[in-house]
Order: structure tokens, then C-alpha cells, then sequence
């Protein structure tokens, strides 16, 4: 495969329902408030420009994917609730990069950080 190619991401449209777990829900003042810790910590102001245009989607539907009924929001806000270790920081900064440039769908948003949250879930 071609490594300055990508797999586009609405081929798992409808195939990732009841992977993502939460482990806890997240009210939307409480995922403003975790985002706005992720912000100061990411360097690459293209994955910090995502992370604005997703905090804005927070009182719209930008984040929510109905293929697949996930929000991205919600796999976000997990994730930072892990703990933001300079390794999860910037697996976090790469996605959200790669979704601002390769297209801010909720299907990209969602498949990226679900992706991660899989890797750093430990589940």
C-alpha cells in the first residue's frame, strides 16, 4: 500500500456500533472543560483548530455519527479522562490533525479517536 495513501473512513459506516464503551457519560460543560484541559498541551496548531471546531459541536451535531451511533465528542472526553501522558497527548494531537486535513466528518472524527481509544482503553 501506498504510505501517502488512506483508507477512507466511511467504509466502517454502520460496522463500529457497540464497540465504544464509556466509562462514564459526560455531561457537556464537563466535556468543555476536559477539551479545554487537552488544548494548552497540543503543539500542532492544525489538531488544536479541530479541537476548537469540535468543541463548538458541542451544542450542534457535528461530532455525532448516526451511522454508527457514536459520537466523537464522547470517545474524546473518555479518552482524556484516561490521563493525558505525553504518548496519549500526541497520539490525540496526530488524529485529531489528520481529521482537520483529511476531512471533519463525524465519520473521520469518530473512527479516528475510536481507533484510539481501542489502543489506550486496555480492554
Amino acid at each position: 500500500m501506498d504510505p501517502n495513501s488512506f483508507i477512507n473512513v466511511h467504509v466502517y459506516d454502520g460496522e463500529l456500533r457497540d464497540i465504544f464503551k464509556p466509562s462514564r457519560y459526560y455531561t457537556v460543560e464537563e466535556k468543555t472543560i476536559l477539551f479545554g484541559m487537552l488544548y494548552p498541551r497540543l503543539q500542532n496548531p492544525v489538531s488544536r483548530n479541530m479541537l476548537e471546531i469540535m468543541t463548538a459541536d458541542l451544542h450542534k451535531s457535528g461530532n455525532y455519527q448516526v451511522e454508527n451511533d457514536l459520537d466523537a465528542s464522547d470517545i474524546l472526553a473518555d479518552l482524556i479522562n484516561m490521563g493525558l501522558t505525553p504518548h496519549l497527548t500526541s497520539a490525540i494531537s496526530e488524529q485529531l490533525s489528520d481529521s482537520r486535513q483529511l476531512g471533519t466528518c463525524p465519520s473521520g472524527r469518530t473512527t479516528r479517536l475510536l481507533q484510539l481509544w481501542r489502543a489506550f482503553n486496555g480492554k
